[in-house]
């Protein structure tokens, strides 16, 4: 099978790259002056500073990025996907401005409609996804609760992290060191948002800790799209700044949303901001009152003990959830998950050559009561549907060496190892339905291997190999009424990938290529309003660019050499290319795969200045549609959209922005819901807000 042809963009890249060298940055397109770092300032093994994810990071061979949210705090961020849709390789949409998104790198779960698949999800270093690798809790994650967010977009990744396409991202909490003993935060903007926010920190010799707390309510910009959400997170360490510390950590989110639905081409043309409304009431959005009720709960704990050569580190969690969400019908469901990972570290000498080896064992095991009624209108209970009971056991174990053959070129060897298992039992059969009763078990090996070559401490290239495997979902496997799990199989891929990143002057860059080959993709399509279907596809492939460019246009540096600078000019894009395509499917033969846009360029030109003082316009062009289906006859219109903002920024005391989004009142869509064929309505898409304004003030003292 031959490629496709490469855009031109591409070719451009590799003719500038190779004229250059090149060295880590920030992947934020809002970046604001560098933050000087203290010699004094506490270190620690189990939550990583921003400056120690990136030099961890950079020791991979393969794309990474670590994504510091003391920029995000310059701008309203509602929801995560806000927060990470700067980052290249990364695409993360939301649906109608709530925590219901599309997260996906590389194509990973890219026809999931509603949750995420494919990226192995982490809460300071421990697994965030349900046993089976799902994972529909976004409204858990905070952003104003988090010091930074480590993506890593390979499937060759760190110790035990990752054996999935999708790579990893993991969301690291800040400690109580250096951090301001409080803080008050408060944003208001169109549509009726509002969100108010308040942390405290604390250290005192071996002890440190940070509690935060989050409100959210808004109005949306669509009818039957109210959102309320709670967040609290904590944050306790003990430590002896030295071989040993421990971490207790715990987040509760209560999280209620209003669905208000995809609607047609015509729909958003004359009313975008209209909810589905339906003849049949359970279809009626706003009748029948679809929404997301979500009450998650996690406590974890971290512990790590380190020499000069060797380090371990372990760590234990424990989740439940209540979730009740009316749709056609009303599904309740308590779900628990608990688990525990184990990580050790030896760097030795192996033929006179320096090495490390780690070591990491993943158990991980999930249970969950689903019972389903009749809807008799705004969500109230009728008669039960199904009543079933899911279980996850996930075993999983890695293994990864580093041999430092030179001191500019690095080998890095690794093999995962992974058991799974799903487990069903339905209690309820409606008239000539049967009882579902099944077990699967499936089993993977995953090798992979890279080089990293680094000319200094700011110039890599790297290359890799690396297989990775998905066993199915519970919802790809459980279809009410049958007696046994639908049959899938183990989905895996093949990747190569190459790349570079470094710095030269005032330009800094990060680039990466990478070809997927994929047996048995899972297609997961929507076959009516709440009801998806799976099946594997035998071949396909996924392919794209990752790249960012930041271009200093003004920079005057002061005396001393290390003051902050002055004034800042500071002009940032990233593009991504997705191509992912089928092979001799036996529907939709070598079609597209819907659901992510082919290519995507964000940029921002910022001004800022060393009072803290910034201002600037992003801008984000998609200059083709998605696709919503996989017979490629519906796609949505490209778009164009400008934003503004200004505001200060400063380590403390107050700071205060004011933003406008979609400068222009563009029309236009965000996310679509993947479908096999279109027919009935073509409700598939979900437009944007209109033009919108928002502010915020805050103070840390």
């Amino acid at each position: 099978m031959s490629l496709p042809r490469l855009p031109g963009l591409f070719l451009c890249c590799l003719t500038t790259l190779g004229h250059a060298q090149l060295a880590p940055i920030p992947p934020t397109l809002y970046q604001l002056p560098d933050i000087v770092v203290k010699a004094d300032s506490v270190s620690s093994l189990l939550q990583p500073s921003v400056e120690s994810s990136t030099l961890e990071l950079s020791r991979l061979s393969g794309a990474s990025e670590v994504l510091d949210l003391d920029t995000v705090e310059t701008r309203v961020h509602s929801n995560l996907s806000e927060s990470l849709q700067a980052v290249p390789g990364l695409y993360a949409r939301a649906r109608n401005q709530s925590s219901q998104a599309r997260l996906s790198i590389r194509g990973s779960g890219v026809a999931r409609n509603a949750d995420v698949r494919g990226i192995a999800l982490q809460l300071n270093g421990l697994p965030l996804n349900a046993a089976d690798s799902d994972f529909d809790y976004l409204s858990a994650i905070e952003p104003l609760s988090l010091s930074h967010v480590r993506v890593i977009r390979s499937s060759n990744s760190l110790a035990g992290v990752s054996n999935n396409l999708g790579g990893s991202l993991d969301f690291v909490s800040p400690i109580g060191h250096g951090k301001s003993p409080a803080s008050l935060r408060a944003e208001f903007g169109s549509f009726g948002y509002w969100k108010q926010h308040a942390s405290t920190a604390w250290a005192s010799g071996q002890v440190d800790g940070v509690l935060s707390l989050t409100n959210l309510s808004q109005d949306g910009f669509r009818d039957h799209s109210q959102l309320n959400r709670q967040h609290l997170d904590l944050n306790l360490g003990w430590s002896d700044q030295g071989a040993w510390e421990n971490r207790l950590y715990f987040v509760t989110s209560q999280s209620d949303e209003e669905l208000p639905g995809a609607l047609s081409l015509g729909e958003i043309a004359a009313n975008p901001s209209q909810s589905v409304s339906s003849p049949n009431p359970l279809f009626d959005r706003r009748r029948a009152d679809w929404r997301d009720q979500v009450s998650y709960n996690r406590v974890a704990d971290r512990f790590s003990w380190q020499n000069t050569d060797q380090s371990l580190i372990g760590g234990v969690w424990f989740t439940w959830a209540d979730i009740k969400n009316p749709r056609n019908q009303v599904f309740d469901k308590q779900y628990h998950d608990t688990g525990v990972r184990l990580t050790y570290q030896h760097d030795f000498n192996l033929g006179g050559l320096d090495n490390s080896l780690s070591l990491t064992l993943t158990q991980s095991y999930a249970w969950s009561d689903e019972t389903t009624y009749l809807n008799q209108g705004l969500g109230s209970r009728g008669a039960v549907v199904d009543d079933v009971t899911f279980q996850w056991l996930n075993s999983n174990f890695y293994a990864q060496n580093r041999l430092q053959l030179s001191d500019q070129l690095t080998w890095i060897l690794s093999l995962d190892l992974g058991h799974s298992r799903r487990n069903v039992h339905d209690r309820v059969a409606l008239a000539a339905e049967a009882l579902t009763q099944d077990s699967r078990d499936y089993t993977a090996i995953s090798p992979a291997t890279g080089l990293l070559y680094e000319w200094n401490s700011q110039n890599q290239a790297y290359l890799n190999i690396s297989r990775s495997s998905e066993a199915p979902t519970q919802a790809d496997l459980y279809r009410s009424g049958q007696a046994n799990y639908d049959a899938q199989e183990l989905q895996t891929a093949t990747t190569f990938e190459i790349g570079m990143r470094g710095r030269q002057g005032p330009i800094s860059w990060d680039f990466a290529f990478y070809h997927s080959l994929l047996e048995n993709e899972f297609l997961i399509t929507e076959i009516s309003p709440g009801i998806n279907e799976t099946r594997n596809t035998p071949d396909s492939f996924h392919q794209g660019i990752e790249s960012s460019l930041s271009w200093e246009l003004l920079r005057q540096q002061p005396e001393p050499l290390d003051a902050a600078p002055q004034d800042s000019l500071l002009l940032r894009q990233s593009y991504t290319w997705n191509h992912f395509q089928l092979n001799d499917d036996p529907l939709f033969g070598d079609n597209s795969i819907p659901g992510i846009p082919e290519h995507l360029l964000l940029g921002a030109l910022t001004y800022s200045h060393g009072s803290g003082f910034y201002t600037g316009f992003s801008w984000e062009f998609q200059p083709r549609g998605i696709y919503a289906d996989y017979a490629n006859s519906l796609f949505s219109d490209a778009f164009a959209t400008l934003d503004w903002k200004i505001g200060t920024q400063s380590p403390g005391g107050f700071r205060f922005f004011f933003e406008i989004n979609n400068l222009a009142d563009e029309r236009y869509i965000t996310e679509v819901s993947v479908v096999s064929r279109p027919s009935g309505p073509q409700r598939y898409f979900f437009p944007a807000a209109g033009r919108s304004f928002y502010g915020g003030v805050s103070w840390a003292w």
